[in-house]
């Protein structure tokens, strides 16, 4: 009730802000309320309407407008309303003229094929706005060219968010992304309505702001030329390809298979000159950087270069229109992508947690502050003041004095992934693992990963732990464990470990193995048994099973296992590759596993496996059976969740109420048959309309 009344008497002022015209403070109420509640009464259309009244001018007032607009019309209606009349009378009746110049038709976008939206009495209901968890990577940001408060960022798993207001709010603004897993996006600066993704799932276009967006070609990166908005490559593993009519057309005019330098590993577009192309290439051929003068039919080596240092590659102008370029070895100091120059020729880059800038003319470097964003992973400087540089890592950060200071960007924007899970035991009990889980690069790392437990439902969630790796629970519903152990060893033999808790996750104890682990699985329907697997045993490489009976105290070993299954026992886990796994409750060799967002199928345990043949089955995130009836199935995907009722045959989309954040990174289904749902908005709770 506390927060019911802190909500009204927020909503209250920020009325009497907006009755004052003091927008500053309105919006700022607002934005107040938005970070606690989002759906509380209309709040949003008050933020936007705040922010528009804040920046309205003299000269885009919509009532002087329209009063000198009906003054113009009356006026031209005086002047020329005789001059229509003769005209008219003039004419014969009206013909349909053929134009030999018209040009063709031009074939729609190509639409990603979705299930057909079958009405399910449906809906989702936020229960937990996950701010526990941090931001997603920020991969890309960009700033409207006729607007400085309007900016949008591309996310490494989130999907682009729009703000509207500098940042200091943000909403989703990917409708019709296949793939939220943005790298490139960029804006028209003729008309900052046109806007171009780069996806895992290919390049994707809008004409409205971000509203919608549809499939415009194959690729991931995308670069546009400066000069001609409409002018645009871009490429993916097998060539380049160029497009002069803003994407609705695309020409091959380089193939990586049959040419040098052969297989591109990074590229840019010359900040000036449209039909340059710089590329770090060359693995089948000489390695280094090569250039097109020719919009990249041709190719010459201009720099020789290691294929480790052309990751990044970033092309600067000097003050006289000399090109600099940029990779991983440019500098005699460690400096890794992203970078990017301002006007003078200057590069900012990142470099031990901090803004770096590098004056080329000079050999000067001054390092700035410290944005609280972890690792850069983009850089933006504002084209309206070179003091105000934006910073993307887990979420943005803003300076607003040259890289000195920094102010975090994040509320409203979306989180990373989150693999959700439910517990089977006698207390309902709901897991969260933020992030991704890698291996330790450096000998006898351990990999680490949170965990979260909520008991009340998903409302609140306590951190437990940060040992090992994802979730694995046992057929006697408290006893779960997680994957921690040290890999890459080399030389000599060596023991793993696992985690293991037998309540449910509050306390935690280490479980050593014979070998170190690649794989882990646990028995879904007998109580105790555990298999590892493992690549190497200190003295070979060869595929190694061992199997424990007993919560893993004592292991014998087996036959040897393929390494190239795609899934491996009943729930694996690999190390070096997670597969979001389902197991049917009525049949324990009937196996879903999500490999590449592709699902397969299995019905003898992961032996064979094939694709699964009806959609959603690509850009596929997370895969579970109802364990009361096996024919109900629910999958989270990048463009939300489905529910089939006849075992996959069928499907029919649910995304009501996620609130526009239509990615679903995992969906959850407790022995209730309570449905749950982890987004980048936060975790929600299926329910009836």
């Amino acid at each position: 009730m506390t927060e019911q009344n802190e909500l009204d008497r927020l909503y209250r002022e920020a009325q009497a802000a907006l009755k004052a015209r003091e927008y500053d403070r309105a919006a700022g109420l607002l934005t107040q309320i938005l970070v606690i509640d989002e759906d509380y009464k209309d709040v949003s259309r008050l933020l936007a309407q705040s922010v528009k009244l804040k920046r309205r001018r003299w000269y885009n007032d919509p009532r002087m407008w329209g009063t000198f607009g009906f003054l113009l019309l009356v006026g031209l209606g005086v002047v020329i309303a005789p001059k229509i009349s003769s005209f008219y009378a003039a004419q014969s009746p009206a013909q349909v003229v053929n134009s030999p110049t018209m040009p063709s038709p031009v074939a729609a976008p190509t639409q990603t094929l979705l299930p057909s939206p079958t009405p399910i009495p449906l809906t989702w209901k936020r229960i937990s706005m996950g701010q526990e968890f941090e931001r997603d990577t920020v991969t890309a940001i960009a700033i409207d060219p006729k607007d400085p408060d309007v900016i949008y960022v591309g996310t490494k798993n989130a999907g682009i968010y729009k703000s509207i207001d500098g940042g200091l709010s943000w909403r989703p603004a990917h409708h019709g992304l296949a793939s939220t897993k943005v790298e490139p996006l960029l804006i028209d600066s003729q008309n900052p309505q046109i806007l171009y993704a780069g996806t895992m799932g290919g390049i994707f276009k809008t004409e409205d702001g971000g509203e919608n967006w549809s499939r415009i070609g194959a690729g991931i990166s995308l670069v546009m030329d400066s000069q001609n908005s409409s002018h645009l490559y871009t490429r993916d593993s097998d060539g380049i390809y160029e497009s002069t009519d803003q994407g609705k057309s695309w020409e091959t005019v380089y193939s990586s298979k049959d040419n040098c330098p052969g297989t591109i590993l990074s590229w840019a577009i010359h900040p000036r000159d449209g039909k340059t192309l710089f590329i770090g290439a060359g693995e089948e051929c000489e390695t280094g950087v090569y250039l097109s003068n020719d919009g990249g039919r041709t190719w010459t080596l201009i720099q020789n270069n290691d294929v480790l240092c052309l990751d990044g590659l970033v092309i600067g102008l000097d003050g006289q229109g000399n090109y600099y370029i940029l990779t991983l070895c440019a500098f005699e100091f460690e400096f890794g992508p992203p970078a990017t120059f301002d006007s003078t020729g200057s590069v900012y880059f990142y470099c031990d947690t901090h803004l770096c800038k590098f004056n080329l003319d000079g050999k000067q470097r001054i390092t700035m502050g410290k944005p609280d964003i972890g690792v850069f992973t983009s850089i933006t400087i504002s084209s309206y003041d070179p003091n105000i540089i934006y910073v993307g890592g887990e979420g943005l950060s803003v300076s607003r004095d040259g890289g000195l200071t920094w102010t975090n960007l994040n509320n409203g924007m979306g989180s990373g992934t989150l693999q959700l899970d439910t517990g089977s035991g006698d207390v309902p009990i709901l897991y969260i693992q933020p992030g991704e889980c890698n291996p330790g690069v450096r000998q006898g790392d351990e990999i680490e990963q949170s965990l979260y437990i909520s008991t009340d439902g998903g409302n609140t969630w306590n951190y437990s732990s940060q040992m090992g790796c994802y979730l694995m629970k046992d057929a006697d519903g408290s006893t779960v464990y997680r994957l921690g152990t040290p890999v890459w060893y080399s030389g000599e033999a060596y023991r793993g470990w696992i985690w293991r808790s037998p309540d449910s996750g509050k306390l935690w104890e280490k479980v050593l193995t014979p070998v170190g682990i690649r794989t882990l699985s646990v028995h879904p329907f007998q109580s105790g048994i555990l298999q590892i697997y493992t690549s190497w045993d200190g003295r070979e490489e060869h595929d190694i099973e061992f199997i424990s009976e007993d919560d893993g105290h004592m292991w014998k070993r087996t036959e040897s296992l393929a390494s190239t299954k795609p899934c491996y026992g009943s729930t694996a886990q690999y190390i070096d590759k997670y597969r979001p796994m389902a197991i049917d409750p009525s049949d324990g060799n009937h196996v879903f596993v999500i490999d590449n967002g592709a699902l397969l199928e299995s019905r003898d345990n992961c032996e064979t496996t094939s694709a699964f043949a009806t959609a959603p089955n690509t850009n596929m995130n997370s895969i579970a059976f109802d364990p009361n009836n096996s024919n109900t199935i629910y999958a989270g995907t990048d463009g939300g969740a489905y529910i089939s009722y006849d075992s996959g045959a069928t499907w029919g989309q649910v995304n009501d109420g996620l609130l526009g954040a239509t990615v679903v990174y995992s969906i959850a289904v407790d022995k209730e048959s309570n449905v749950y749902a982890a987004t980048p908005y936060g975790v929600f709770k299926l329910e009836g309309k």
